[in-house]
């Protein structure tokens, strides 16, 4: 037999097949629908199931059968007097007293009636989220976005998991609908997923909406620090120091005990070469917590700068207790050591940077230099 002629077999056989199921499908429709109006409602589902056998993509039949099974549960809640709003009412009750197990039982015992009810969908979200299992309270709160795409609660909880898995791009789609809306309730939306949305905006380098985000936080919240400080370090980012530096005092201006807020501001005003506003900034960080790495990291750098060498050495060993292996820091203090002859401090600097790296360059010519200073 030819190629062609087992082609249009083939062609024909498929075409007499689809015929068939379609005859059949049209016979098992009609049988249910028969069955559904004797009342036999179980029946119906056993014949549906066979349509959704062969025919998985059935929308009609997945349709019928879900319409179906609603009907026999609301008979069922019916003979035993459950309603759906003393349902939903018990699983409130459970969810206000922190019974989760019960809250989520309830609430799913809810939406067999009522599939689609957001309220009962969010309970089952929230307690779900409350109890820590979030890899189904995550689904359960897309699923309260399937019918209402602007819930709050639920908006937030999906963007700060995506958040957290480090999807940006997701996450930042969700805060766009959150932060579309122009009014918010603080109940359910607080400065942290203000903040949270700051953060993400950042990752994606898009600082115009985290300085919408902040500033509109700002007026919710006036007495909070962090939203003052994180458009603050928005700025930073965006390499605006002078904003950045209004920013942090406002923050300073709330609580001026902050380690990180001085120390930030310091840098932000090393940036601009303001050298001795900044020092001023990384002094006050420091009389608040004397080991504060990073601002004995900036003043060993300035001390250096004003040659002030035994200074510079005071905050770089600071330093170097909590990052030992820091060639950075460990080069400054060689330096320092060799302003004030003190060669064999510095050999013992050289000797550890070669240790770390053996292919230094600098430390190899220093080495040569140094011992030449000792001989």
């Amino acid at each position: 037999m030819s190629n062609p002629t087992q082609k249009l077999i083939l062609v024909l056989f498929l075409i007499v097949s689809t015929a068939v199921f379609a005859e059949n499908t049209q016979e098992l429709m009609k049988t249910a629908q028969q069955l559904e109006n004797e009342g036999k409602l179980l029946e119906a589902i056993e014949v549906y199931n066979e349509i959704l056998e062969n025919e998985p993509n059935n929308v009609k039949a997945e349709r019928k059968k879900m319409f179906l099974q609603m009907k026999l549960e609301k008979a069922k809640a019916k003979e035993s007097g459950e309603s759906f709003d003393s349902l939903l009412e018990k699983a409130n009750d459970y969810l206000y007293n922190f019974d989760l197990d019960n809250a989520v039982a309830y609430f799913e015992k809810a939406l067999k009636l009522k599939p689609y009810n957001v309220q009962a969908l969010l309970g089952k979200a929230d307690a779900l989220y409350v109890s820590f299992k979030h890899d189904e309270a995550i689904p359960a709160y897309k699923e309260v976005l399937k019918y209402d795409e602007y819930n709050v609660n639920a908006l937030a909880v999906v963007a700060l998991h995506f958040q957290y898995n480090n999807k940006y791009e997701e996450s930042a789609q969700h805060y766009d609908k959150l932060f579309s809306l122009e009014e918010i309730p603080t109940d359910r939306v607080n400065e942290q997923n203000y903040v949270d949305a700051c953060l993400v905006y950042n990752k994606l380098e898009d600082y115009d909406k985290a300085h919408q985000v902040m500033e509109r936080a700002w007026a919710i919240f006036p007495a909070s620090k962090d939203i003052p400080f994180n458009n603050a370090d928005t700025y930073f980012n965006e390499h605006k120091f002078e904003e950045s530096i209004d920013w942090f005092d406002k923050a300073l201006s709330i609580d001026n005990t902050d380690v990180l807020t001085w120390y930030r501001k310091g840098v932000s005003l090393h940036r601009l070469n303001r050298i001795s506003e900044a020092k001023a900034a990384f002094d006050r960080s420091l009389e608040l917590d004397p080991e504060y790495v990073n601002s004995n990291y900036y003043e060993a750098i300035i001390f250096f700068d004003y040659k002030e060498y035994f200074k510079a050495i005071s905050h770089i060993n600071s330093y170097l207790n909590y990052w030992p292996d820091s060639i950075e820091m460990l080069q400054l203090r060689v330096a320092c050591y060799v302003a004030v002859e003190m060669y064999r401090n510095a050999m013992i600097d050289i000797d550890k940077i070669l240790t770390l790296d053996p292919y230094h360059e600098s430390a190899q010519l220093w080495k040569t230099q140094v011992q030449k200073l000792l001989d």
